[in-house]
């Protein structure tokens, strides 16, 4: 029997004293907590669960920034029998109605009865209570209720709801099982142990943030640094500051966040990063445009190329498929030699990958299988059944393999990522088409990759019913694709009735839109 807690309770007995996070504040502060009080706070917190009625079984959703309190409640659901499942914290430039409309349909389909936040104006639907983290450790001192025993290792340790907006549909249900075979295989191919020190401002509700800031240190008994992410956009240099100063090791960042430091970290500072051992990039497509300009901007800090990596991810295997050894290569992206592919590496140990339906090039979806892949979406058996042939789940990634290594080209579906948010087009769409002037159904979501940003630049076109006031439909837009997703688009293009390509099934064809838009953007430069 194994499972997470009984990692952290080992480790509280041998090594009680050694910190596990140190987390610095909004205000300047550090708090930290040693593997022995983590472990106690986790059991003080877990009898207020109980004490509040929380019953083994039931899915308890966190709405938490990072932070020692989240970490500990996540554990004390854990503890307490319960499943935990971070959800995003609201972005404070996000309408709290439409947060609300976003979430409160997933807290009744998971059948949430208490949600923890110290979010002050979370609004949750009717039955749902919240108590807020603080609040958890002093419910649980003096409580009469009797903890369960720990859970078995085939019990769901998790449920991970990917960012973004769609992806919040799907829970995906891990294992202690799945989550500590995957953390072990990984580990073991980046040669991360118990000296190893994480720096991390990725958000605990993305798996990239919860694998690699939280569960794999304290599986091995790592330590990690954290911040806010809200702190780190404030002030990117926060975390190259933080690494030279606690020697942090390691360090996982989406592709948008290497040209983020390149660009907005103040000049003049040498901060000492010739002994991290690895920059590693994951959740959005590397781009080596962008980890050049990281490269030249802090090579007097002593970065250098043979400290990037990449790797491949996805919740559904827990979080790593495959990982550089070393600096990746890159090769011309197949039919496109004006374009490269970065390498995202060999599998782990135990994950296979087969590529479904290759194209002339070799090209096609990238399939996997793995020990430690997902046992399903929470409550929806016909969706898990659809992207499962077997041992092999469909990713929904496209791709090729060369000499063992992956090289993924981009989505067979229309997702957009934006600064290392997921978004889909249909989603976009729907709420464009709300506004007043708007043409039902004549919306088309596209993401552009945005070389110097290093990500995509969300780009809305929309029909409107007349063109009398094209600039104030325009400002809607913006305004309500803002509010609904936290993001603006970088251009809201109004066109006249029938620009938009439909399919003769009548459905948005995004190639054909692509093609036009593109084509029109060439003319205009022309």
């Amino acid at each position: 029997m194994e499972t997470l807690l009984h990692r952290l309770w080992l480790l509280a007995e041998s090594r009680p004293t050694d910190v596990f996070c140190r987390h610095l504040t909004s205000f300047g502060g550090v708090g930290t907590v040693t593997f022995a009080g983590l472990a106690d706070a986790v059991e003080r917190a877990a009898m207020g669960l109980v004490a509040l009625g929380v019953r083994p079984g039931e899915v308890v959703p966190l709405v938490a920034d990072n932070g020692i309190p989240a970490m500990t409640a996540f554990l004390a659901v854990n503890r307490a029998g319960a499943i935990p499942t971070f959800m995003p914290f609201p972005n404070p430039r996000q309408d709290p109605a439409v947060f609300a409309a976003q979430h409160g349909p997933v807290f009744l389909r998971l059948g949430a009865r208490l949600v923890i936040s110290s979010h002050p104006g979370l609004d949750l639907p009717a039955g749902v209570g919240r108590v807020a983290l603080e609040e958890l450790v002093v419910a649980g001192d003096g409580a009469a209720a009797v903890l369960p025993a720990f859970p078995g290792t085939d019990d769901i340790a998790l449920l991970q709801h990917s960012s973004g907006t769609t992806g919040l549909k799907k829970g995906v249900a891990l294992s202690h099982r799945a989550v500590l075979a995957q953390i072990d295989a990984y580990a073991g191919t980046l040669g991360f142990g118990p000296e190893d020190r994480v720096a991390s401002w990725l958000p605990l509700y993305h798996d990239m943030g919860l694998v690699t800031g939280f569960l794999m240190p304290l599986a091995l008994g790592a330590s990690v640094v954290s911040m806010s992410p809200f702190d780190w956009v404030a002030r990117p240099a926060l975390l190259l500051q933080t690494m030279a100063e606690t020697e942090a090791g390691f360090c996982w960042l989406p592709n948008f966040a290497f040209g983020h430091l390149a660009r907005a970290a103040p000049r003049g500072i040498r901060w000492p990063l010739d002994r991290v051992r690895a920059f590693i990039s994951c959740s959005e497509s590397t781009r080596w445009e962008t980890i050049e300009t990281f490269l030249d901007r802090f090579a007097d800090c002593g970065v250098r190329s043979e400290q990037i990596r990449v790797c491949y991810a996805m919740a559904e295997n827990v979080f790593a498929v495959t990982q550089t050894e070393a600096t990746p290569k890159r090769l011309p992206l197949p039919g496109n030699s004006d374009h490269q592919v970065v390498d995202c590496g060999p599998p782990i140990p135990g994950v296979e990958l087969r590529i479904a339906e290759p194209d002339a090039y070799g090209v096609g979806e990238i399939l996997l299988s793995s020990p430690f892949l997902f046992d399903g979406y929470r409550g929806q058996p016909d969706l898990t059944a659809r992207c499962r042939e077997g041992r092999w789940y469909r990713t929904g990634d496209m791709g090729f393999l060369v000499e063992g290594r992956l090289y993924v080209t981009g989505r067979r579906d229309d997702r957009i990522i934006v600064y290392g948010r997921n978004l889909h087009a249909y989603d976009i769409e729907l709420v464009a088409q709300s506004v007043s002037g708007i043409i039902p159904g004549r919306t088309v979501a596209l993401g552009l990759a945005n070389h110097v940003s290093g990500t995509q630049d969300l780009v809305l076109i929309a029909e409107a019913e007349d063109m009398v006031a094209p600039d104030e439909l325009r400002r809607r837009l913006r305004e309500v694709v803002t509010a609904s997703f936290g993001i603006s688009p970088h251009r809201t293009l109004i066109v006249e009735r029938g620009w938009v390509i439909k399919t003769t099934s009548g459905k948005i064809s995004r190639t054909e839109n692509m093609k036009k838009y593109l084509d029109l953007i060439a003319s205009a430069a022309g």
